[in-house]
C-alpha cells in the first residue's frame, strides 16, 4: 500500500473516531442535563452558552446557590469565554444572584432563554461533584 493511501486511511480513521468521540459526549451531556434538572442541588454547576450582548457566543458557568419549590438561584461566574473547557471559569462572585423560575429552566434547556444579558442561552451541561456531601446528609 502506498504512503498517500495510508495517510488517507488514518485521516478518514481518526476523523470517525472523533466524530464517534464527539457524539458520546453530547449525548452524555443531554443525559446528565435530563437527569439533574429537577433535581438540583446546592454546589452544582450549570454551563451555559449564549450571545452576549455584543452578539459573540460565550459560555458561562453558574454554580446553584439556592433551591427552592419556584425554582433556583445562581452565582454568575465572574469569567467567561467561547470555550467550553476554561478550568478558570469556575470562580464565582457570591455578591450577584440570578434567579431562575421553572419556565427560565424550560427555556434554557431549549435555547431560547433571553434575560440577564443573555440571548439565547441554552444549557449545555450540569455537572455535580461526586464526592460532595448532600445538603441533607448528617
Amino acid at each position: 500500500m502506498s504512503y498517500g493511501k495510508r495517510a488517507i486511511l488514518l485521516i478518514l480513521g481518526i476523523g470517525v473516531f472523533l466524530y464517534l468521540y464527539l457524539r458520546s459526549v453530547s449525548s452524555e451531556r443531554v443525559e446528565g442535563i435530563r437527569k439533574l434538572i429537577n433535581q438540583p442541588e446546592i454546589g452544582d454547576i450549570y454551563k451555559i452558552r449564549y450571545l452576549n450582548p455584543e452578539g459573540n457566543r460565550t459560555v458561562r458557568y453558574f454554580k446553584v446557590a439556592r433551591t427552592g419549590q419556584g425554582g433556583i438561584a445562581l452565582y454568575r461566574g465572574k469569567m467567561s469565554a467561547w470555550n467550553l473547557s476554561d478550568i478558570f471559569l469556575d470562580d464565582y462572585d457570591t455578591e450577584w444572584l440570578i434567579n431562575f423560575s421553572e419556565s427560565d429552566l424550560q427555556a434554557l434547556m431549549k435555547g431560547k432563554y433571553d434575560k440577564n444579558g443573555m440571548k439565547n442561552a441554552s444549557l449545555v451541561e450540569i455537572e455535580r461533584k461526586k464526592d460532595r456531601i448532600p445538603a441533607n446528609s448528617m
